[in-house]
């Protein structure tokens, strides 16, 4: 079987440009094939943290408003989304800030006429866990009711992984409790194999890449912007991770999720076709890779501390009774009945899967995020 890969130049971020590149990247793989007028488009992409679009830890608005045009102009209806607490331990509660705005999404979503789905006010739905030290797991809605799903990715490097992409993506499909309990692992082939089981329970029909500007050195937050100046599109998120994986000058068998997926049937390295620009002319020599991916003593480390440190870095909802009006809204919208009024809300941490819900909506802010103290330490020094 053929995989086929797009790669298209795009040097900058100017609209007009990324729109066009979008464009020929999907036209390149006939993604309009895979979709109709009136079908609903979930893009999944990387909100990683609050921060602005050129940092380069986040997708740039650019790229999700040219995919939202793209897909308007198919007479579908688009959704875009992430979860608002996936990288930044609690801070955006905390901070009172907004992510999709704060990256520049949600005024990208707005111009385009697009829908912003945050999975923590859209709720999760219980799925049966496979392979995973989960006997079920929470999945994000808008993931499982779209008709068509697209990974929409940022071209990092990743200190786990080593690269984080289109198949790494879904990992924010999550919700926190989850996501922490995996992380705990702190063991590469490991935590890969999780994040590789969470993507084959997930839909993924579509996957385009921002990689006009990546980053390298520590990723997925602490790394560096890199000019990098493409576009990458599939309908196979494993062949896309594999040209992109070249691109940052990693051999893809180097990258445990590829390597496993290769085993499993899932891909062929050697299968893989190319579309619009040469992949040598493409390919970033110089380009940095992780300290972990470098040194075996560090892998080590992380494999012994974050059994011990990850625990450390729960965040859970709290009330402030005093500013509560026992409106009851919370324990409505609870996708796990993890709260009871007595009279003021009581939350059972052991059913609560941090999926921030009743902090995005209570009307009186009363909710709020209690962090452990090493994690406001942490808060600090990032």
């Amino acid at each position: 079987m053929k995989y086929t890969v797009s790669l298209i130049r795009c040097p900058d971020y100017e609209r007009e440009k990324v729109y066009q590149a979008v464009d020929r990247a999907l036209s390149l793989i006939r993604a309009e094939e895979i979709i109709k007028p009136g079908y609903k488009v979930f893009l999944k992409i990387n909100l990683l943290s609050a921060t602005p679009p050129e940092k380069a830890i986040t997708t740039h608005p650019e790229v999700v408003g040219a995919l939202i045009r793209y897909f308007r102009q198919k007479k579908c209806e688009v959704w875009v989304g992430d979860a608002c607490s996936t990288g930044d331990m609690g801070g955006e509660f905390a901070k009172k800030v907004d992510p999709f705005k704060v990256t520049g999404i949600k005024e990208a979503v707005e111009r385009e006429g697009g829908v912003i789905k945050n999975f923590n006010t859209e709720g999760y739905e219980k799925l049966k866990a496979e392979n995973l030290p989960l006997k079920e797991i929470y999945f994000a809605k808008p993931t499982l009711e779209a008709d068509v799903v697209v990974s929409v990715p940022k071209m990092k490097t990743h200190e786990l992984t080593y690269i984080t992409g289109a198949v790494k993506n879904f990992f924010g499909c999550i919700p926190a409790r989850e996501r922490n309990i995996l992380h705990r692992e702190g063991d590469t082939v490991k935590f890969s194999r999780y994040v590789l089981e969470l993507f084959r329970a997930s839909p993924c029909h579509l996957s385009l890449m921002d990689g006009i500007v990546g980053m390298e050195g520590e990723g997925p937050a602490r790394g560096n912007p890199r000019d990098i100046g493409v576009i990458l599109a599939s309908r196979n998120a494993h062949a896309l991770d594999t040209i992109a994986t070249l691109i940052m000058n990693f051999p893809p068998q180097d990258i445990p999720a590829l390597k496993m997926a290769q085993e499993a049937g899932e891909i062929d390295f050697q299968d893989i076709e190319v579309l619009g620009e040469e992949l040598k002319s493409c390919i970033l020599y110089d380009f940095e890779k992780p300290s972990t991916y470098r040194s075996a003593w560090k892998r080590r480390m992380i494999k012994i501390l974050a059994p011990l440190g990850v625990p450390f870095l729960n965040t859970y909802p709290a009330v402030k009774k005093e500013m509560c009006e026992k409106c009851g809204l919370c324990k409505k919208r609870c996708p796990v009945g993890a709260i009871i009024l007595s009279p003021y809300p009581v939350v059972d941490y052991k059913k609560c899967i941090r999926c921030f819900t009743c902090i995005e909506i209570c009307p009186t802010s009363a909710f709020y995020p209690l962090r452990t103290r090493f994690t406001r330490l942490l808060q600090k020094i990032r």
